[in-house]
Order: structure tokens, then sequence, then C-alpha cells
């Protein structure tokens, strides 16, 4: 998820210093954008002390160093960049470059939260929404999802969706899930589309039963094995290329890494559609919208648990459903199932929201 704010400098020579920085990472030369912004970084500028973090975190230019990363990004939080602390957040959160600690995480994006940052509500929110470092409060949860989801965050928007259709702390209230997963959708969130035909689909299943019983409720839907995951948020990346700046103004590069939405409800799989999935035992690690999209999660998987995939490589599997293709991603082989099993406890062991199960074999 990424987030541009302006902001200008006072020095003439540490503009053009920036400004050079800024043309170079436009461009893709990363090592010359770091080069660039390290001398203005070591001189206190929290917009290159912020972005040198970036790069490091991101390992555009450089092999990613989230150690390295988290000394950049608090220099530039303890001056009070909402960005900075964002991600700072991030790295304590997900325990990249430092123990976990999800108490300080917490206490970084409540400061972010403050200054209106909307990835940082969006994330204090999750974490009231889930109890994690907090203790679970869904009604703060709701205050912060609706104050990101106003600043046009479509994570934020996607959630409160979320809450209002699953009834997280409030009455169930369809036609206004309705109308923030639209305004998600707009904003091209992953998974979006997926509920409003969700909500299609349960209110055309309603409809019958209630003409013939006025006060019956839809039936549950059964559970599958085989659910297929909501396609689920790319891994931000945490650098990408900024907007031309303005005259009036310079952007700095504030790439801040939003975790991922509110629990989603799986949809069914039919059961005539056997998981599509190469020979032998395999793990499944999520469907994405786009080939590219797996990759990209593929590659961040990689980083961030290098020990549990060593020597797997990764495939993609076209499926389609309801005239929508969904690409899963799949990595092995696995010796076998139990490894593959205990691989997916480790896996969600360390991150609770990672979609793993294991396919294939007999």
């Amino acid at each position: 998820m990424i987030g541009l704010c302006l902001l200008a400098l006072r020095v003439p020579a540490a503009e053009a210093s920036y400004e050079s920085g800024l043309q170079a990472y436009e461009r893709g030369d990363y090592a010359q954008a770091l080069k660039e912004w390290l001398l203005e970084a070591e001189k206190g500028d929290q917009r290159a002390q912020h972005n040198v973090a970036v790069i490091y975190d991101s390992g555009r230019g450089v092999p990613p160093d989230p150690v390295e990363a988290r000394k950049w990004y608090e220099r530039a939080a303890a001056k009070g960049l909402p960005a900075s602390q964002n991600n700072l957040g991030m790295l304590f959160s997900k325990g990249r470059g430092v123990e976990p600690d999800q108490a300080r995480a917490v206490e970084l994006w409540t400061a972010a939260a403050r200054q209106g940052y909307s990835l940082a509500e969006f994330n204090l929110g999750l974490a009231y929404a889930n109890g994690q470092g907090v203790e679970k409060d869904m009604d703060r949860a709701r205050e912060l999802f609706q104050s990101a989801a106003t600043k046009k965050l479509p994570d934020a928007q996607f959630a409160l969706g979320q809450v209002y259709h699953l009834g997280f702390g409030v009455e169930p209230d369809q036609k206004e899930a309705r109308r923030w997963f639209e305004l998600a959708a707009a904003g091209e969130y992953r998974g979006a589309r997926e509920m409003l035909a969700k909500l299609d689909q349960e209110r055309a299943a309603a409809a019958p039963q209630q003409a013939a019983v006025p006060d019956a409720e839809p039936p549950p839907q059964p559970a599958a094995s085989n659910a297929e995951p909501p396609p689920q948020p790319e891994p931000a990346a945490p650098a990408a290329a900024p907007a031309s700046p303005p005259a009036a103004a310079k952007p700095a590069v504030e790439t801040a890494v939003a975790t991922a939405a509110a629990p989603s409800v799986q949809q069914p799989e039919p059961a005539a559609v056997a998981p599509a999935a190469p020979a032998g035992i395999h793990l499944w690690l999520g469907s994405l919208p786009s080939p590219e999209g797996a990759e990209k999660q593929w590659k961040q998987m990689r980083e961030s648990f290098a020990d549990l995939f060593q020597a797997m490589e990764m495939q993609v599997a076209e499926v389609e459903r309801d005239q929508r293709k969904f690409y899963r991603l799949l990595a092995g082989p696995v010796a076998d199932r139990n490894r593959g099993k205990e691989i997916c406890r480790q896996l969600q062991e360390r991150d609770p929201e990672a979609w793993c199960k294991v396919v294939g074999g007999p």
C-alpha cells in the first residue's frame, strides 16, 4: 500500500541532492538514489532517512536488510514522521530485523494514527480487532477503520465492509457492507468484487425462503475443505515510484506497508472442481488475481521465511470460478504430507494470517 506526502526542504543545496535521488529512483537507479539520499539522511533529513529505510526494507538495488531499515526508520520516527512510525511498527509486528513486539508496534501505530495517518489507523484497527498487543475492542477498531476509510484507504473500506457484513461489534447491515465493499472495489482492492458477488448470491438464496417463511434466515453456507481463499492483497513492496512532483512542492517517498485486511469469508469451491495442483505434494499458499501477484508474494515469502521454503520452487496454477480467473501460488515439492502440514503449522504460527494447505499426493 503506497502513500505519498508532499514536503519541502528549506536548504536549496539539500533539496537539489534530494531531488537528484528522487529522479534516480524514478528511473529505477536505486543504487544512485540510495547514494544521494544517504548524504541527506546522515545530515538528519527525515524524508531521506525514511527513503533510505524503504530501500533497505524492500531490497531495491541492495540486498534486503531489515536491520538497516529499522535503524533509519527509527531516526525518522523519532522526528515524528508518521510513515516511518507505521513502517517501524510493521517490523516489530512481523519480527523483521528485531524481536517481535506487538505492544511496541501498537505504540508506534498509535503515534502515527494521532497524526491522521490512514495506514497506521488501519493497522491499529486490526490490532484492536484481533486483540494483538492490546485488549480486543471492536468499537475502537471500527472507529479506526472508519477514519481510515473516509480517507479513501481501500484496505480500511474493505475491513469496514467485513465489520458490517459479519456483524463484528454491530448488528449485521448488508446495505452498509455493500456500500464499503463498492468503495473498496472502486479503489481496486483485491477481493472486494468477490465479496459483492457473495452478497448478491446470499440475497438471491434468501429471497425464495423469505417468500415462503417471512422471518426465516438464509441457511449457512456449507464449509468445504478445499475452499478457495479470496484473492489476497499482493504483498506491497515497500517502495514504489512516486508521482511527479508539482512545481510548488517535492514529494517524499513515504511508502508504508499495511497488514492484510480483516479476515474474509472464504467462498466454498464447487465439489466438482478439484484443486489445480502439479504432480506430487505441494503447499498451496494463496490465490492471487494475477500471475505477477503470485510471483511477488512468493518472493516476499521466500525472503521472510527462507528456512521454511529452502529448495522449493514456485508454480502457478490457473483456476476459473464464475467466469473469473484466479492464480494459485503453489510451492514444492514436499517430501510427504506430514512434512507439508508441519511447514504450514510453522508458517501460520509466525504469521496467523497466512494461507497454507497441503495439496496433491496420496
